[in-house]
């Protein structure tokens, strides 16, 4: 009890020495201390509500789920059934016992404060006798009193002992529970995720913080968290276990909680940051924080919050106090910060601590408060003049004694009167003569009328000045009599109410001025009373908005009512926190309004507060405008301007006049233009474009766009400009004219890109064209004189050989030789021959074209080689249905397909009858026909780029050439086809070949 007793000396020391609530003085380490006391402390404020509680005494709150019973000290003491003991000879300290629950307590009562020690000793013997106390014969009664599921059961779950809240949780009796198998009441995924764990309890393993799904006797499902462990000594296992799908609700509505909090934090319409605490680094910003200062988000995400504070108020900023006695600390105030352009705004900040990914962080709200700040000053000088050039009203008095007849003046009524000589001589008939003549008679009469009233008479009338000034004053009269009821004397007192009378008629005015505004100004004027909820509005509201169904608007609700569901919320929070901050004495936003008729309108929002004497808003005073026009507007200048100024094209605005000389004067050029030609914008606005000009320049393309600005026409020119080196370069320039609203042309506005590399290629592309004709023309001649130089004599060497005996020729070697000879002739004429071919299809550019059919021509193939087919046991699928005709070149097309066949049948598999599949297909692209065999197949891998190739052999066939798919490619290609290959080795080759339709 050592802790106990310093504990309460302290509080008890620490309450005496203040006067005021000790939660509202004490230091954040005295929390700190009570925090590490190893009792409960409980502190309650006069009216015995609960306003303080240490650590200890949230667990014991949380133990014992008695968070209602501890918010009155009547409740907590009746909740545990304390028995008060005795009281100190002081009445100021008692002690109270809990026999129910081993508890022990001492209330401490002072003049602000009542202070609740109970001793945890007892609570914690429970908790460790637990076990004991389960097994124990009786069952001790307190376990009936927790929330959490205590059981009892055998080796095989078999229930020997439950407490009541089993019962109250699962809707069984006790009777019903015992003897059942505990595992019975649990889902059967449950139970047999738990059962190999539940068998293994005997030999030594417990079951720890494992969820599991209980089904009630109502057949609903929830979760609880489960605790076992085995009792040698009993032979039995112990249970308990919670209920936590209240704990899976609020994490739900937690991680809800998040998403809302992220929401308003990324759409709040003022600006929020979050920045390490420490080094002040921006962590995360939303949008309103990039409008306010006029950062990228890139941007500050590398900066710091210094970065952003001014110069002057730097030091302040590094120095300023936070409330640490808060939860969470937070700091507000007043600062000076600059946005990115330099310029400084006065802003009210908000932060508070908070932890956030693991880090110590700032969560910062900024208002901009600099117009307010502003209007602030000029009207604290306002009200110095206003103080400065008027007097205080002063309350004049005088008494007509009716026994002497003499008549007192008071001091002021000489001011009022502004009489400043012979005071003394002034009296009742001098009164009555400044009285405006058109007053005098009432005021005479007043004495007579207020001697034979029961009541004060109050009056206005006027008095005229010797300046010939006039004033207005108010009166109230009365008879003062003795306590026989005799008239003593007739007391008056009057005020001059000049200035009041003068602003009721400048007041008259305004408003009469008012409701002239309200018909010429497009604003609706609007003053809602906060306390009541009723609002009025400006006629011409209904004109702007329209009628609604339910009438005129009557109330703060009818307004809101029509506010845009995604801007509601927003709005009516600003609303909120405008009210509730004491600095705040305007509110302004734009948001989305719903018109009568459906339509969304954008409107502009502004109001005004008045305060009553205590500081409180009562009342507030606006004008709301019709912005849609003006939004449009914004975002398509704002839409132009992005475009304009993100052009890499280069964008040049200019004057509409003059057309002759000096021309038109720049007034406009984006980043994209000072690139290009290397000025900077200070050096050509106020300039005409031809600063541009040089002598390379195209006169005729000049007189050109001159022609087109005469006639105020679209025009676009390529020609030759110089840069501010005198670097030429060559340009495209688009020029179109700008009308405004009236049809009056302003302005021009050209678009220019830089195609000196374009126009360079062209050089070079026509330079190359002129080079490659020429080498096509040599490489034509060549192959003509080749072909024809070689044709000659090898047409006589295959005549001699045809005329040569060899019959009478016995040698051998000469015999070998000859052959030889013959063979290297007949393939020398046969590469000539197709070389010729080959030269005929790429210079024949005229190829006669006609309607073939497929399968004539496939017939007419397939004949030729007939007998190869059949000695090769050749299958063929043939389908032209899809695609029964191409329009192409008969003899190409037979050549082709000579060729394809041709090779199939050459390089087909020994390992398998050789099968073939022709088929045709109309497509988007052309008609496509797609050859398909079985054989050999094609390394594509290596021999990819060189199917197509002259003279490409992938085969040691003796008759292989490598010509026929160089000639079928040719072919193809010569009348705009295309044709592709896909191959695999011993599997087969297909060929697609696409016609030009």
């Amino acid at each position: 009890m050592e802790t106990f007793i310093n504990t309460e000396s302290q509080l008890s020391e620490n309450t005496i020495k203040k006067t005021n609530p000790l939660i509202e003085q004490e230091t954040p380490a005295f929390y700190q201390a009570l925090d590490f006391a190893n009792e409960v402390i409980l502190i309650y404020n006069k009216d015995q509500e609960n306003i303080y509680q240490n650590n200890q005494a949230q667990i014991f709150i949380e133990n014992y789920h008695c968070i209602e019973s501890v918010r009155f000290l009547s409740q907590l003491l009746s909740r545990f059934e304390f028995q008060q003991e005795s009281d100190t000879p002081s009445h100021i300290s008692s002690e109270y016992s809990s026999s129910s629950y081993g508890l022990k307590a001492r209330v401490v009562q002072t003049s602000e404060q009542t202070f609740v020690y109970i001793s945890m000793s007892p609570f914690w013997a429970q908790q460790q006798d637990l076990i004991n106390t389960i097994i124990s014969p009786d069952f001790n009664p307190i376990l009936n009193q927790s929330n959490d599921i205590l059981c009892l059961t055998s080796a095989s779950g078999s229930i020997l002992k439950i407490n009541r809240a089993a019962s109250t949780s699962w809707g069984y009796s006790v009777d019903e529970l015992q003897q059942k198998n505990l595992l019975s009441f649990l889902t059967e995924s449950s139970a047999l995720s738990i059962k190999e764990s539940f068998e293994s309890l005997a030999k030594g393993q417990h079951i720890q913080n494992v969820i599991l799904d209980i089904r009630k006797k109502d057949g609903t499902i929830f979760p609880m968290i489960w605790n076992a462990v085995w009792n040698h000594q009993q032979q039995t296992v112990i249970a308990i276990a919670k209920d936590i799908s209240e704990s899976l609700v609020k994490e739900k509505a937690l991680k809800i909680s998040e998403q809302n909090y992220s929401y308003l934090f990324n759409n709040n319409p003022l600006p929020m940051w979050i920045n390490d605490f420490y080094t002040k680094e921006f962590i995360e910003v939303n949008d309103a924080t990039l409008r306010q200062y006029g950062y990228s988000r890139e941007e500050l995400l590398k900066m710091t919050v210094y970065d952003i504070v001014a110069f002057e108020q730097l030091d302040h900023y590094k120095n300023i106090s936070w409330d640490f006695t808060s939860d969470p600390p937070n700091y507000r105030g007043i600062s000076l910060h600059k946005t990115k352009s330099g310029e400084p705004i006065t802003v009210d900040i908000t932060a508070h601590q908070i932890e956030y990914q693991n880090r110590t962080v700032s969560l910062v709200l900024v208002h901009d408060i600099t117009l307010r700040k502003l209007a602030e000053k000029e009207l604290i000088q306002t009200n110095n003049r206003l103080k400065a050039a008027q007097e205080i009203a002063h309350l004049a008095y005088w008494e007509h004694d009716l026994r002497t007849g003499k008549i007192f003046w008071s001091e002021e009524v000489f001011k009022i009167f502004e009489i400043t000589e012979n005071r003394e001589k002034f009296d009742y008939e001098g009164f009555i003569g400044m009285v405006h003549p058109d007053d005098r008679m009432s005021i005479k009469l007043l004495e007579v009328s207020v001697l034979y009233g029961s009541k004060p008479i109050e009056k206005e009338f006027r008095i005229v000045l010797a300046s010939g000034k006039t004033k207005y004053l108010f009166s109230k009269t009365q008879i003062i009599f003795d306590t026989l009821g005799n008239a003593l004397r007739i007391d008056s007192t009057f005020l001059d109410i000049t200035l009041q009378k003068q602003a009721k008629q400048a007041l008259k005015k305004s408003n009469e001025r008012f409701e002239l505004a309200k018909k010429a100004t497009r604003d609706i004027i609007w003053d809602w009373d906060i306390i009541t909820g009723d609002s009025y509005w400006s006629d011409n509201y209904e004109f702007i908005f329209g009628k609604y169904p339910y009438g005129s608007m009557k109330d703060f609700q009818d307004w809101s009512r029509n506010i845009y569901a995604e801007d509601k919320e927003r709005v009516l929070d600003e609303i909120q926190l405008a009210l509730a901050n004491p600095e705040q004495t305007t509110w302004e936003s734009e948001y989305r309004y719903v018109r009568a008729n459906g339509e969304i309108a954008h409107v502009s929002d502004k109001g005004y507060m008045v305060f009553d004497n205590h500081g409180k808003p009562i009342r507030m005073v606006g004008a709301m405008r019709d912005i849609t026009k003006e939004k449009e507007e914004e975002q398509q200048l704002n839409l132009w301007k992005s475009v304009i100024t993100n052009s890499n094209d280069a964008i040049l605005i200019t004057e509409a006049e003059p057309i002759e000389q000096p021309g038109p004067r720049i007034i406009y050029a984006n980043e994209a233009f000072t690139k290009m030609t290397g000025y900077e914008l200070h050096e050509i606005i106020g300039k005409s474009p031809r600063i541009l000009q040089g002598p390379s320049s195209n006169r005729s393309e000049l007189n050109k766009l001159k022609a087109a600005l005469k006639k105020w026409e679209p025009c676009e020119i390529e020609i030759i400009n110089y840069k501010k080196n005198k670097e030429p370069f060559w340009v495209s320039i688009s020029i179109v004219p700008l009308a405004d609203e009236a049809g009056w042309f302003t302005h021009w506005i050209s678009i220019q890109k830089d195609i000196t590399e374009r126009k360079k290629n062209e050089e070079e592309r026509e330079l190359l064209i002129r080079e490659l004709t020429q080498i096509n023309q040599d490489l034509r001649q060549f192959s003509y004189i080749t072909s024809h130089n070689i044709r000659s004599p090898l047409s006589n060497l295959l005549g001699l050989l045809k005329m040569l005996n060899t019959s009478t020729i016995t040698d051998p070697m000469t015999l070998t030789v000859l052959e030889g000879f013959k063979t290297s002739t007949n393939q020398l004429n046969d590469t000539i021959n197709d070389l010729l071919k080959i030269l005929v299809i790429k210079e024949n550019v005229n190829v006669q074209q006609e309607l073939i059919d497929f399968e004539t021509i496939w017939n007419k193939i397939t004949q030729m080689t007939q007998q190869l087919i059949q000695d090769a046991g050749t299958t063929i699928n043939i389908n032209f249905e899809k695609a029964p005709s191409v329009n192409f070149n008969i003899s190409y097309l037979e050549s082709i397909l000579l060729n394809l066949l041709s090779n199939a049948l050459k390089y087909r598999s020994n390992k398998r009858p050789l099968e073939i599949w022709v088929k045709t297909r109309n497509t988007s692209k052309g008609i496509e026909l797609i050859f398909t065999d079985n054989g050999l197949g094609i390394d594509l891998k290596r021999h990819k780029n060189k199917v197509f190739g002259l003279y490409q052999r992938f085969h040691n066939h003796p008759d292989s050439k490598g010509i026929g798919l160089y000639m079928v490619q040719a072919q193809v290609k010569s009348l705009g086809g295309n044709i592709s290959v896909k191959s695999e080795v011993d599997k087969g080759t297909q060929f697609s070949i696409l016609f030009k339709k």
